[in-house]
């Protein structure tokens, strides 16, 4: 369970929920964004991409900015700076979601649609 999360800024948290229920954004995992658009973006990436954060980088790319996309398929955080003060435990509760994990077993993944009541209700 996740500790107490500061409250997103509202326009932040509307257009983010607003993207994932929108249908533009194709479902991937294992990566904020895999190749371009037509790839899929985590609910995370979705995030970036709607705030001009630059997704644009090959597996395995570092950006001057932030860590890196995707390295060997573990999950990767927003950077501090770009976070928009979602906590890495956020974070990864998210990808967690997203991507189909619990506690280190592999289920189903939650959709877009469900990821953005998680995120309506609780941050």
């Amino acid at each position: 369970m996740i500790t107490k999360q500061p409250k997103l800024d509202k326009k932040i948290k509307a257009n983010w929920i607003k993207a994932l229920l929108s249908g533009d954004y194709k479902q991937g995992s294992a990566a904020l964004r895999n190749g371009n658009k037509k790839g899929g973006f985590c609910c995370l990436g979705v995030l970036a991409d709607i705030n001009g954060i630059l997704l644009n980088r090959k597996q395995g790319e570092y950006d001057d900015n932030w860590t890196c996309i995707k390295v060997g398929g573990n999950r990767t955080d927003l950077p501090n700076n770009l976070s928009f003060g979602l906590t890495r435990q956020t974070q990864a509760v998210l990808a967690e979601m997203n991507d189909g994990w619990d506690k280190g077993e592999k289920i189903k993944p939650k959709t877009f649609k469900q990821i953005a009541a998680w995120i309506r209700k609780n941050l």
